[in-house]
């Protein structure tokens, strides 16, 4: 399927580009302003160069960079949630669906984290700690992991009610 592949390779380059971008030559660290090199001022709102491929921000930093710097951070963050929602999800799910005792405890804590929207959970979190990548992390994984627990929940279900039949498993191939 070319088209599916033309798609595979086109979402494989981004996220290599992204790690790549650091270690290719003449890349400027996202943080920190560039100077002119003779008065030593910095080059603010320095329009898109040949050096500077999509300018500089009011305090002389690459945009370009910053722009490869916040892909990085953002894939990051959506990879670490991924992996604690699924984690957790998951864990949660079979127990959910597997012991019968716990299914009012997880019934009820799903009503009560399905019902708070996710924007709401987010500020309340950012609002206690501090502000920084973990923050934001731990507050998408908060909620997250609700929709997979669910899912995998009602998996466990459907197995378990399934009618059991021994001969179904140990059977031989029939002869042709």
């Amino acid at each position: 399927n070319k088209p599916a592949l033309v798609l595979y390779l086109r979402l494989s380059i981004l996220p290599s580009f992204t790690y790549l971008q650091l270690y290719l030559p003449g890349q400027f660290d996202a943080g920190v302003g560039n100077n002119d090199p003779e008065p030593g001022i910095p080059l603010r709102n320095e329009p898109p160069n040949s050096v500077h491929w999509l300018g500089t921000n009011s305090i002389g930093q690459d945009l370009w960079s910053r722009l490869w710097q916040g892909t990085r951070t953002s894939l990051l963050i959506g990879l670490a949630v991924a992996c604690i929602e699924a984690v957790v999800g998951i864990t949660v799910g079979v127990l959910w669906g597997y012991v019968r005792k716990l299914d009012f405890v997880f019934t009820e804590l799903y009503n009560i984290l399905d019902n708070i929207p996710s924007t709401v959970v987010l500020i309340l979190v950012s609002y206690m700690l501090r502000p920084g990548v973990g923050t934001i992390i731990l507050a998408m994984s908060i909620t997250s992991w609700i929709g997979m627990a669910r899912f995998i929940r009602h998996q466990i279900i459907i197995i378990r009610h399934r009618a059991y039949n021994p001969r179904l498993l140990y059977t031989s191939p029939s002869p042709r």
